[in-house]
């Protein structure tokens, strides 16, 4: 029997460099905290953040490769339908990156 995980995300280094260079939100910053380690922040508007590792759980979004097949046959997996996790982008930001092979961007 085929498994299919249709909501399976992925997000691309690109796209992490682009949403931690943006000053509006939503964006992401990578600081220090009191015990000195980097955690990322992911802010969502002024009011609404919350902290991560930096290399945590994006190293797994990021892998559309031989890491992320190894995990699915772990798993019984047979296929993954993908979406892009976007971070809430509003609908400005959707033209972006629908034009972002105009743009060079990638």
């Amino acid at each position: 029997m085929k498994i299919i995980a249709i909501e399976e995300h992925f997000i691309t280094r690109s796209h992490l460099d682009y949403l931690r260079s943006r000053k509006d939100f939503p964006r992401r910053e990578i600081v220090e905290d009191e015990k000195g380690q980097q955690i990322e922040k992911i802010w969502y508007s002024p009011s609404c953040c919350f902290a991560t590792n930096p290399e945590g759980p994006d190293r797994f979004l990021t892998d559309l490769g031989d890491g992320r097949l190894q995990e699915m046959d772990k798993a019984g997996i047979s296929m993954q339908v993908l979406s892009l996790t976007a971070e809430n982008f509003a609908a400005e930001d959707g033209i972006f990156w629908a034009d972002c092979g105009k743009t060079g961007y990638q």
